[in-house]
């Protein structure tokens, strides 16, 4: 079993595993909890919005099929990291 099987195994696994055995959840959420959890949705939104804006040249000519260099004129490929 290669690396990736057995990662994705273990991820699939162990939460069916942990939430298999819990029988009950004593539990309080309060309006902070709510909060919180709206602002993680929100941050992980905007960073994956930021990503896609860093990498977007390199996206963009992937799924074109072109290559880095043809898109930049080669005095500004330096400037590429």
């Amino acid at each position: 079993m290669n690396w990736e099987r057995l990662i994705a195994f273990e991820v699939v696994l162990t939460p069916g595993l942990w939430f298999g055995w819990l029988k009950r959840a004593v539990a309080y959420l309060d309006p902070g909890s709510g909060s919180y959890i709206l602002q993680l949705i929100i941050a992980a939104i905007v960073g994956a919005a930021f990503v896609v804006r860093m990498y977007w040249g390199k996206i963009k000519s992937f799924l074109q099929g072109r290559r880095i260099a043809a898109i930049f004129p080669p005095w500004r490929a330096h400037t590429i990291s």
